[in-house]
């Protein structure tokens, strides 16, 4: 097991009192979202479209909650056809289905009808659940079920103006997930206090709160929108550095990311000296690897300009930095 050791109570610290203030308007809506949830998987509403941008933890909300309710549910996050859709309700009828970016769905006309006919009825059951006949029938076959489960949707956007559409959301809950970029930088900050576990790594607290920083500073400078998925990618790029997996450092692996993201006139800006600084320790690594001192000086001078004083200056540097992290392993 890899570990940046565990972190204790005093590291976590708490979130300052400006992060309070921004995310009790976003914790609001979230609190809105989940009673919607509830509603579902209680049987009392049908459905829920939640849409909004990427990365806000739409789909974490919705699965986090159903684990709390102990809801069982089905989730699917891929291509799925009319065909598809029907045969996925009438194999678990009375369950919870999570139907993540379900654009797709939205456009084709067999999965419209699914929908329409499972998310409204007029009888309920003993349990007070509506029941809702969903049928299938073609020149060959004809198949039937009752549907007294939920639905749960996911997308980006608002739905488009078909009629289809109009009459899906008159059955269901319809929410707009938004968060401005100071309140995700907080939910971030929040997020980072906990540190970061998987199966067998850990990042303590104050170094998560460390990588949440510069991923906003970065952000900001490039002019990116933040989201909540970056920050558990920059998470990993920081584990492949501390594992010596990455002869870069981890603040150039979340740059590059974050640069690769962007259209090719956002990418333009000259480089800063701290961009600077690290390519030439980024070098230096690789450069600890070559015996021939002259090959490695003349790699260094073709790549930076720099003397040889200079070069063994950030040899040293990446040296001290690598016992200081197997001192801390």
């Amino acid at each position: 097991m890899s570990s940046v050791s565990r972190p204790s109570h005093a590291e976590r610290g708490s979130q300052n009192p400006l992060d309070q203030a921004l995310l009790k308007g976003f914790d609001r809506r979230l609190r809105l979202v989940c009673d919607h949830i509830v509603s579902v998987a209680h049987g009392r509403t049908t459905g829920l479209y939640l849409y909004g941008a990427g990365g806000l933890g739409k789909s974490h909300t919705i699965h986090t909650e159903l684990k709390r309710l102990a809801v069982p549910y089905q989730s699917y996050n891929s291509k799925m056809s009319g065909r598809g859709l029907f045969d996925a309700l009438s194999l678990h009828p009375s369950r919870i289905h999570v139907l993540e970016d379900a654009e797709p769905l939205f456009r084709d006309a067999d999965a419209l009808g699914v929908l329409r006919s499972a998310l409204w009825g007029s009888e309920r059951n003993s349990d007070g659940r509506l029941e809702r006949p969903v049928t299938w029938y073609t020149h060959t076959e004809r198949c039937e079920f009752v549907f007294t489960g939920g639905i749960l949707l996911t997308g980006n956007r608002e739905f488009s103006s078909l009629p289809e559409l109009t009459a899906i959301k008159t059955r269901i809950a319809y929410l707009h997930l938004t968060a401005s970029d100071d309140e995700i930088a907080a939910m971030m900050r929040r997020l980072a206090l906990d540190g970061y576990r998987s199966a067998n790594e850990e990042i303590v607290a104050a170094k998560c709160l460390e990588i949440c920083d510069y991923l906003v500073h970065q952000c900001r400078e490039l002019g990116r929108s933040l989201d909540l998925r970056i920050l558990q990618n920059s998470y990993q790029d920081y584990l492949q550095w501390f594992e010596f997996q990455s002869l870069s450092h981890w603040t150039a692996l979340v740059r590059s990311r974050l640069q690769a993201q962007l259209g090719p006139a956002e990418r333009g800006g000259m480089p800063t000296r701290r961009d600077e600084k690290q390519e030439e320790l980024d070098l230096a690594h690789r450069l600890r690897l070559i015996r021939d001192r002259q090959a490695k000086l003349r790699i260094w001078q073709q790549a930076t300009g720099k003397s040889q004083s200079a070069m063994y200056r950030r040899i040293k540097q990446v040296s001290q930095m690598r016992v200081h992290l197997s001192l801390r392993m």
